[in-house]
């Protein structure tokens, strides 16, 4: 038999394959959209998660710091400008002699040292950081290393394990 002319139009391809083809590229293109729009809440969710790269290194240094770590732990900490203040309390059974706080490439003199007495608290500040400033610079992470005395040893160094991490205070 003949063509149908509904069938088929002039350069031979079924009315049926260009529906079809239609179909498929209506088709390609809402998959295309649907993959994008997956692709840039992936970005949104993955930045948020960067962002909170330092709540999550601020969280393990307090638990570290806050933790049953010896002899020196780190009660509370936070920086202001410059100085970094820290909450340091004598886990140890005997009083020791603090000597210095290294913090980062800054050190921290205490002359003659500072005694501590088993479970005392005392308050250090070391001024010579990086500076904060809002939006360049609003968190910090340092490695911290106690220099101490004991009475039967002297000269002993606590390094951290952990750096101390945290956001800067602006007042």
């Amino acid at each position: 038999m003949g063509r149908s002319p509904i069938t088929y139009i002039n350069n031979g391809f079924s009315i049926e394959s260009m529906s079809t083809r239609g179909q498929a590229a209506a088709e390609y293109l809402i998959l295309l959209a649907v993959v994008l729009v997956v692709v840039l809440i992936g970005v949104v969710l993955l930045g948020g998660i960067f962002n909170t790269g330092n709540a999550a290194a601020e969280s393990e240094s307090k638990s570290y710091w806050g933790g049953p770590i010896r002899p020196f732990g780190v009660m509370e900490w936070t920086q202001i400008n410059d100085t970094l203040y820290l909450r340091v309390v004598n886990r140890f059974t005997e009083q020791l002699i603090m000597r210095k706080v290294i913090v980062g490439n800054v050190t921290a003199n205490l002359g003659a040292g500072w005694s501590w007495r088993p479970g005392g608290d005392k308050s250090v500040s070391i001024p010579g950081l990086p500076p904060c400033v809002v939006g360049q610079y609003d968190s910090f992470i340092y490695n911290l290393t106690f220099e101490y005395d004991s009475f039967d040893l002297p000269s002993q160094r606590e390094i951290g394990a952990k750096p101390i991490a945290g956001s800067c205070s602006f007042t």
